[in-house]
């Protein structure tokens, strides 16, 4: 906190924060003559005499505001009544210390929770404006980093700035820290306990729920524009999930078979093959999961006309569940960073509730109609800074690709 001076509305000027300094007395030619000069500024309200102390000042200035509402961010929760408009500069706010960091912890806590889920560093830069030394506003502007080399350099910045206020502390302890700051930032989900093989799904709505996970992610199903056959890969991703929506359709429900399933299922593993060619890593497999899901759920939901047990589709639209959940973890963090399955809390929890919307849409009709997939995508929420996400991946896949081949492709 710094020192704060208040012109009080008996003409003293009240000083909180500077030991032994005492209450002054100035004329209105006094005050004139600061607001002159820069070294006041005038607010539409008086602070009043018996105000307790001591007091601390808060000041949100309106370019700060405009850039929170730019980047989607919380709004700052003031009381308006409290605060006090600085011309058209922004406002302030002067309590007790209490009070005022109250508000500013609210406001950091609420907008690190954003700033970690949209890997964002501007919503980071902006924390940093309030509470710099804080561990989430660090953690924030850590996750954020694109490098490992940029991430050193942080944690060997803010180890020196802990050296220079008199507290000896490793670059390891800090690492340690920063992932302790995020470790219960998504707290469990209640609907995370919802069993959905309890649930009154018909099989051919199965297939439509796991077919939805599958789209959910399927901008992440991305070969490079240079990759031969890309283009004719990704529209057999798409056929593969519109012959899927058929299957789901009762109408189109004995059109399906073992033969019809197989024929699938070796394109999948040669879109997947392509795929590992472009992103080799665990991921590119795990990436496709859903969609390989969606491809069992039709499988079982077709075994009543095949003499199957119909009960086992739920199995598959569970395993899609988590896959998705999956996708979304491995898509917003890539790397091995020890953070991602902090937020596996939330990516489970987004993807629950929209498989949950999706079977409470389902259970109540006879039959999947076009109007099932009309419907809002993500109805559990959408993960936040999702189309960067999907940019960043594509992107990585790009330059990761021209590396390997150059810029003519292969």
């Amino acid at each position: 906190m710094v020192p704060l001076a208040l012109g009080m509305s008996d003409q003293r000027v009240r000083v909180s924060g500077v030991p032994g300094m005492v209450d002054r007395i100035l004329d209105a030619s006094a005050y004139e003559e600061l607001l002159l000069i820069g070294s006041a500024r005038s607010v539409e309200k008086s602070m009043p005499v018996d105000s307790a102390g001591p007091l601390v000042g808060a000041w949100i200035g309106a370019e700060f505001i405009d850039a929170v509402r730019s980047l989607e961010a919380p709004i700052p929760r003031f009381d308006e009544a409290r605060w006090m408009a600085v011309e058209e500069d922004g406002w302030v706010l002067v309590d007790t210390a209490p009070m005022v960091y109250a508000v500013l912890d609210s406001w950091l806590r609420e907008t690190f929770a954003q700033a970690i889920e949209r890997r964002s560093e501007e919503l980071a830069e902006l924390m940093m404006m309030v509470l710099p030394e804080r561990d989430e506003t660090r953690a924030a502007l850590w996750w954020a980093s694109e490098s490992d080399e940029s991430r050193r350099e942080e944690l060997e910045r803010w180890a020196r700035l802990e050296r220079d206020a008199g507290r000896q502390v490793s670059i390891e302890a800090l690492m340690t820290r920063i992932i302790a700051a995020s470790d219960d930032l998504w707290p469990s989900d209640e609907a995370l306990s919802v069993s959905l093989y309890d649930l009154p799904l018909p099989p051919r709505a199965a297939v439509a729920v796991a077919v939805r996970c599958a789209e959910r992610l399927s901008p992440l199903f991305y070969w490079p524009v240079a990759f031969e056959g890309g283009e004719a890969h990704r529209a057999a991703v798409t056929e593969i999930l519109a012959g899927m929506r058929q299957v789901a359709d009762s109408q189109s429900f004995p059109l399906w078979s073992h033969e019809t399933h197989e024929t699938y299922q070796r394109r999948l593993s040669g879109l997947t093959h392509l795929l590992y060619q472009v992103e080799p890593s665990r991921k590119s497999w795990g990436l496709l999961h859903p969609l390989r899901c969606a491809l069992e759920s039709a499988l079982f939901a077709c075994r009543p006309a095949l003499g199957g047990d119909a009960e086992h589709a739920r199995e598959p639209v569970d395993d899609a569940r988590w896959a998705l959940c999956a996708g979304i973890v491995l898509a917003t963090y890539p790397n091995d960073e020890p953070h991602k399955w902090s937020f596996w809390r939330r990516a489970a929890s987004i993807a629950t509730r929209s498989v949950l919307a999706d079977v409470d849409w389902l259970h109540t009709r006879e039959r999947v109609t076009p109007a099932f997939y009309e419907r809002d995508l993500w109805p559990g929420g959408r993960p936040l800074g999702w189309d960067l996400t999907i940019e960043r991946h594509q992107e990585r896949i790009e330059s990761r690709f021209r590396e390997k081949h150059g810029e003519e492709g292969g």
